[in-house]
């Protein structure tokens, strides 16, 4: 659930977990290279029906029975394109018109099915996907930075608070 919850796109590194299952259940939530995935339920409906791509084969990996499997049956979708695009305001804005309410949010293949995306030709969602993907890259390096900078700021501000540096 929460591989799902925190990023467009999921990597074979990022999967942890282990289950034991029969054979029919390793069938029933086999896992492939371009599946997606959603949040199926929370407490509130801006955490209900996040989505996340597998961009990695993933030997015997199955998903998780809190999260929806969409596979795709053509292949003209880019799995970076399609994780950001997911997670766009507009399809957010769907997704959340679609839920249910009972005790909590919820959603389910038939609603998320009403949902639509527009897909420009398969070379342009490369080509978005990458754009994207590099600029996460480079958000990622920057806030790691700033993290740093934070650091530092908190051990000088230490520093001169206790007196153990003084400026003149």
């Amino acid at each position: 659930y929460m591989d799902v919850f925190s990023s467009p796109h999921s990597k074979a590194y990022r999967v942890k977990g282990q289950v034991t299952l029969s054979h029919a259940e390793r069938e029933n939530f086999s896992v492939r290279k371009g599946d997606v995935f959603f949040t199926r339920t929370s407490e509130t409906v801006e955490e209900m029906g996040w989505a996340t791509v597998l961009l990695d084969e993933i030997e015997d990996a199955v998903f998780s029975g809190f999260v929806l499997r969409a596979r795709p049956t053509r292949m003209y979708l880019d799995g970076l394109f399609i994780g950001y695009a997911l997670r766009s305001e507009r399809v957010r804005r769907q997704i959340i018109a679609t839920a249910s309410y009972t005790t909590r949010a919820l959603t389910n293949g038939r609603l998320l099915s009403a949902v639509t995306l527009a897909l420009p030709p398969l070379s342009e969602q490369v080509a978005i996907g990458e754009t994207l993907s590099d600029m996460d890259f480079e958000i990622g390096e920057l806030e790691a930075k700033l993290a740093k900078a934070r650091q530092i700021k908190q051990g000088m501000m230490r520093e001169l608070l206790t007196g153990r540096v003084r400026l003149v």
